[in-house]
């Protein structure tokens, strides 16, 4: 483990450093004039077992921080790529919706045309039948006039051509067409 590695060549430094520091600070005015009672007041620091274990826990600590840390940043990464993709399959959403609805306005809008186009059609056919029966409406009141007001509306014409006898034979004898021979 590199890092426990670190940690006990980093420890061992920091004990030599305080020493160091310790023997420096006692260098000096009345070093040589201590008594005995400063010497049995004095307590001892922790112990290099003492400061080892707790620099162990520090570094366990630190590691289970930093082991915390990375599993944050990876959440934190995964949540961002779903917020990502959650954005564009919004907008993409959203963009499919629009398209839609203007796929959806355009066939309306076409249907409609065709449905115009197909009632004005009808109206033309409808207003050509009315003509057309108005004419023969008209025609008929015509030939039904014509008909009442014909001096041959009693006379029924026979085309009886039997026995050398012509059609004019049935005729009213005012109207029969003689031989003229």
């Amino acid at each position: 483990m590199l890092w426990a590695d670190d940690g006990i060549v980093k420890l061992q430094k920091i004990t030599q450093d305080a020493w160091r520091e310790t023997v420096h600070m006692n260098h000096g005015i009345g070093e040589h004039q201590e008594s005995s009672a400063k010497v049995r007041s004095w307590k001892p620091g922790p112990s290099l077992v003492e400061i080892a274990e707790q620099l162990e826990r520090a570094l366990a600590d630190k590691q289970a921080l930093e082991s915390r840390l990375a599993d944050i940043l990876e959440e934190n990464r995964r949540l961002r790529l779903r917020y990502e993709k959650q954005l564009q399959d919004k907008s993409g959403a959203g963009r499919q919706l629009a398209e839609l609805a203007a796929r959806e306005r355009l066939l309306k809008d076409e249907c409609e045309r065709k449905v115009q186009a197909l009632q004005i059609e009808l109206n033309k056919e409808r207003h050509h039948l009315n003509k057309e029966r108005t004419q023969y409406a008209r025609h008929i009141e015509k030939m039904e006039l014509d008909r009442a007001s014909c001096i041959c509306r009693s006379v029924h014409i026979q085309h009886l051509e039997q026995n050398n006898v012509r059609a004019s034979a049935v005729l009213p004898e005012s109207w029969r067409v003689r031989d003229s021979k």
